[in-house]
C-alpha cells in the first residue's frame, strides 16, 4: 500500500537536486535537471556525514526557497564505492517546510558502510499543500 502512495505522489513532485560528497570529504552540487538561472524550490544547503556503531546518517541543512509550504519531502543517500556502484542507500524526511524556512533533515541508513567512499544525497520528493 505505501509504495502505491509514493507512486501517486512522484507525479507530484519537482525539483530534483543532488550533493556528493566523500566521506569526510569535500562537497559538489549537481543539479539533475537543466540548469536554471534561479534557485530550486528546495535547495540543498550543506552535508555532513556521522557514524556510531549501531548507524550512519547524513545530516543536510535544507531551504524552501519556494512561496508554498511542503507539507511532505523525502530525501535519499546513496552511498558509493571505489567504482561509483550503490552499495546502500538511506532514507530522511521532513513536513509543513514553511516558503523561507531553513531546517536539518537527518538522513539514516543501517547497511554496512565499510566499502563506501563517498555518498551523494538527492531530494527525492516534495509534495506541496
Amino acid at each position: 500500500m505505501v509504495i502505491l502512495f509514493l507512486g501517486f505522489l512522484g507525479s507530484l513532485f519537482d525539483d530534483k537536486q543532488s550533493t556528493t560528497k566523500s566521506i569526510n570529504g569535500a562537497e559538489t552540487t549537481e543539479n539533475a535537471a537543466p540548469v536554471a538561472t534561479s534557485k530550486p524550490k528546495i535547495e540543498i544547503l550543506s552535508t555532513n556525514d556521522k557514524a556510531d556503531q549501531f548507524m550512519s546518517s547524513v545530516y543536510i541543512e535544507v531551504r524552501n526557497n519556494s512561496n508554498k509550504t511542503a507539507a511532505y519531502a523525502d530525501f535519499k543517500s546513496y552511498y558509493l564505492d571505489a567504482n561509483g556502484a550503490v552499495i546502500a542507500s538511506g532514507l530522511g524526511n521532513l513536513s509543513d517546510f514553511g516558503p523561507g524556512e531553513t531546517k536539518t533533515v537527518q538522513i539514516i541508513t543501517t547497511d554496512n558502510l565499510d566499502a563506501a567512499k563517498k555518498y551523494r544525497v538527492e531530494i527525492n520528493n516534495v509534495m506541496w499543500q
